[in-house]
C-alpha cells in the first residue's frame, strides 16, 4: 500500500527484515473484524459501507480504510431460513463487519464449498451484522432480566411468566385465532364482526316478565357487554 520499509543498516539482520515484512503484510492485508457505517443500501441484504477504523503507519501517517461495496448483511435465522429475525437498516446505521479466513465466494453464490482464490482474510470476503453501538450511543433502558424487542415507542417485553406489549395499535392477521387461556380480560371499547368498537351500551325498557330475556340480559351484563337497566 505504498509503504517503504526503512531500517538502520548498522544492525539489520535477516530476522529483522523478515519481521518488518511480516508486520507490514499483517497490517495491510490481513483483515478480521471492524465497525463500519452504511453509506448506501444497494438492495435487500446488500449495502455499501465505510469502515470506522484507520491504519497508523510506523512513521505516524494515518491511512483511512476505503469504502467497501456490495457487502452482505447477515440476520439471525435457522430452520432453512424459515425462522428468522429481520432488522431494518438505512444509510447512517452502524454495523459490525467480519472477514472470512478463506474465500467464500462460491459458498455465497452457489452454496458450494470451494476456494477460487488463494487470498486469505481478504476484504472481498466480508459480511456484516447490524449490531454495533458506541458507549455514547448506547441502548436506552436495557432490561437485565427480560427479552425486549423495541421499535421507537413500540416495545414487546418477554418475561418469565408473561408477555407485555406496549404500543399505540396492534393488528392480528390470521385465518384462525384461538386461545386456551383460563381468563381473558378486554378493557376499553369492543367491536365484533367488523363492527367499530363502541362503549358498553345501556339496555332500558321492560322485560315484561320474560324469564329468558331476563337471563340473557343478566348474562350479557355479567360478561361486561351491556349495562342492564331494564325493569
Amino acid at each position: 500500500m505504498g509503504e517503504t520499509i526503512v531500517m538502520s543498516t548498522s544492525t539489520i539482520t535477516q530476522k529483522d527484515i523478515m519481521d518488518a515484512h511480516f508486520d507490514k503484510r499483517v497490517r495491510d492485508f490481513l483483515h478480521t473484524t471492524f465497525p463500519a457505517e452504511i453509506t448506501r443500501v444497494v438492495r435487500s441484504g446488500v449495502v455499501d459501507i465505510k469502515p470506522l477504523i484507520s491504519t497508523k503507519r510506523p512513521d505516524g501517517q494515518i491511512i483511512p480504510y476505503p469504502e467497501i461495496f456490495d457487502v452482505r448483511i447477515q440476520h439471525f435465522s435457522a430452520n432453512a431460513h424459515n425462522v428468522f429475525i429481520s432488522l431494518p437498516y438505512k444509510v447512517g446505521d452502524r454495523v459490525w463487519c467480519f472477514v472470512s479466513e478463506r474465500d467464500v465466494d462460491a459458498l455465497m453464490k452457489l452454496n458450494r464449498v470451494e476456494a477460487s482464490v488463494i487470498a486469505t482474510h481478504d476484504l472481498s470476503d466480508i459480511f456484516c451484522i447490524p449490531s454495533f453501538v458506541t458507549d455514547q450511543d448506547g441502548v436506552a433502558d436495557i432490561d437485565p432480566d427480560n427479552l425486549v424487542i423495541g421499535n421507537k415507542s413500540t416495545r414487546i417485553t418477554v418475561k418469565e411468566d408473561n408477555i407485555v406489549i406496549d404500543t399505540q395499535e396492534y393488528q392480528l392477521n390470521a385465518s384462525i385465532a384461538s386461545t386456551t387461556a383460563d381468563n381473558i380480560e378486554l378493557r376499553g371499547k369492543v367491536g365484533f364482526n367488523d363492527k367499530s368498537p363502541i362503549s358498553k351500551p345501556t339496555i332500558t325498557g321492560s322485560k315484561g316478565g320474560n324469564a329468558a330475556l331476563t337471563l340473557l340480559l343478566t348474562e350479557l351484563q355479567n360478561y361486561g357487554l351491556i349495562v342492564d337497566a331494564t325493569t
